[in-house]
């Protein structure tokens, strides 16, 4: 929404106008609002498009070294990341830190999301020191903060613990993805998808150990989460069951997994329609499944219908 300027003479007359501004911070929290739901949804270029008039709107509005204009900048820059457009996404970053250290102090909440944004762009390259230096700051802002303003840091109990696992320091991923679920189910309770993040997580870490057994009632559990918050045709659900069929394959159980992935590829065609990159690398999966299972026609026919689609996807 454009705020209108007043022009009286050829010079224009600067008037403080609560309503239009007012105006303007309900196009900032509708703008925000639409760009994260875009986010979450997966439309990343609508997401980009509203974070950056969001952006714009905030920086117009409030002033550049507002708070606003920091969280606005950290969600475009998470749209970066997630595009693999690491240099944009770490110059917001890090002018989102610099707004938001002078305007609420070095151990300030809005300090966590950018800092753990910029800790997983770090992650990305490689940059295992500085990743860890950042998520370690943000444990220690964190440990002032009472229970209810704690959910957030499980983010990055999550991801240190992943960087932790890549290295193969287990026992220390272990104990912060631990850390992780129990500061969300006694601050969300038990059925909140943001556990289910941390379930799939260690998951993971003990399937990276060959703990089958203990792997896959986890991944089963975190799957049930997302059917039960998100709808049993989610992208997530998607996501979290493709997890477990690699876990069924890993444990030697490719019937289970053959399974899931049939229903994997079912949610996947309805969503992107049968020719997306998406179906194609799901059928590939599946081929190697048959494969173990000795279905070598099967295996056959789901490469057939891969190369089709990749066919098809080239010619675009």
């Amino acid at each position: 929404m454009k705020i209108l300027s007043w022009i009286l003479l050829a010079a224009v007359i600067a008037v403080y106008c609560p309503a239009a501004a007012w105006a303007s911070e309900a196009e900032w929290k509708e703008l925000t609002a639409k760009s994260d739901a875009e986010y979450r949804a997966g439309k990343l270029p609508e997401a980009e498009a509203n974070a950056k008039k969001a952006l714009e709107v905030a920086e117009k509005t409030f002033g550049k070294e507002d708070l606003r204009v920091g969280e606005s900048a950290n969600n475009l820059a998470r749209i970066y990341l997630a595009t693999g457009r690491l240099d944009l996404a770490e110059g917001l970053l890090n002018r989102a830190i610099a707004i938001n250290e002078k305007a609420g102090g070095p151990d300030h909440h809005s300090l966590v999301a950018p800092l753990n944004n910029l800790a997983m762009a770090y992650h990305s390259q490689e940059k295992i020191a500085e990743a860890e230096a950042l998520y370690k700051r943000i444990l220690a802002i964190d440990a002032k903060k009472p229970l209810a303003d704690r959910i957030p840091i499980a983010e990055t109990l999550d991801n240190l613990a992943i960087l932790y696992g890549n290295q193969g320091n287990f026992a220390e991923a272990e104990k912060l993805v631990k850390a992780a679920i129990e500061l969300l189910e006694k601050a969300t309770g038990p059925d909140n998808p943001r556990l289910a993040s941390s379930l799939n997580n260690l998951a993971s870490l003990y399937g990276d150990q060959q703990r089958f057994d203990e792997a896959i009632p986890l991944q089963q559990k975190a799957v049930a989460i997302l059917e039960k918050s998100l709808g049993p045709e989610s992208l997530d659900v998607a996501v979290f069951v493709q997890n477990l069929a690699g876990l069924q394959v890993s444990a030697g159980k490719p019937a289970e997994a053959e399974a899931l992935l049939n229903r994997v590829l079912a949610i996947l065609t309805k969503r992107f329609g049968p020719d997306h990159e998406t179906v194609m690398d799901t059928l590939l999966n599946l081929s190697d499944v048959y494969k173990a299972m000795g279905s070598n026609a099967k295996a056959e026919e789901a490469e057939k219908k891969a190369a089709e689609i990749q066919a098809k996807l080239g010619q675009k």
